[in-house]
């Protein structure tokens, strides 16, 4: 998992027995995803396309305040 498609900075990695993998609710973001899978004889298959995910924001609270507050500026 990173925050980039090209992978450089890695946020988790993992190496897995099962096809599972949870982790702490990362900050509100865009996030790339991949996998690939390792057989008994420690063969490594290609990496597969990177799945692009989005993790919203726990509350929208703080964007509707700034949005209001924005408009109540413009209006002065």
């Amino acid at each position: 998992m990173s925050n980039s498609p090209d992978f450089i900075e890695l946020i988790a990695s993992e190496t897995l027995k099962q096809p599972t993998f949870k982790i702490t609710r990362p900050p509100s973001g865009i996030y790339y995803i991949r996998a690939k899978t390792i057989n008994e004889e420690n063969y490594s298959s290609p990496y597969s396309p990177a799945q692009k995910i989005e993790v919203a924001p726990k509350s929208y609270w703080p964007v509707s305040f700034v949005s209001i507050l924005a408009v109540l500026l413009m209006a002065l």
